[in-house]
């Protein structure tokens, strides 16, 4: 059975491979906003399906990177990323 903790950790992996940092937000706010970390891959839950979304803007807009499921289904997909990373080597 697939945990979060294992796709937290997945991802923290993908984060530091490609240079992004691990953090969604950025330390400050501007105003009274926060501050999203452009190119952070995170994982979103809801009505009990799991998706990876990647910041693709400091407003903390976000573009889908896999499509929702269970968590073993986004823990599969995330190890495929990462062999690919890995390949590219």
């Amino acid at each position: 059975m697939t945990t979060l903790k294992e796709i937290e950790y997945k991802l923290l992996q993908i984060n530091k491979r490609l240079g992004y940092s691990v953090e969604k937000y950025k330390p400050y706010r501007i105003g009274n906003n926060l501050v999203s970390n452009k190119g952070h891959y995170y994982l979103q839950r809801a009505y009990g399906r799991n998706r990876i979304l990647q910041v693709v803007n400091e407003q903390g807009g976000a573009r889908d990177v896999s499509s929702s499921g269970t968590k073993a289904e986004v823990y599969t997909f995330l190890q495929g990323m990462i062999e690919a990373l890995e390949s590219r080597v």
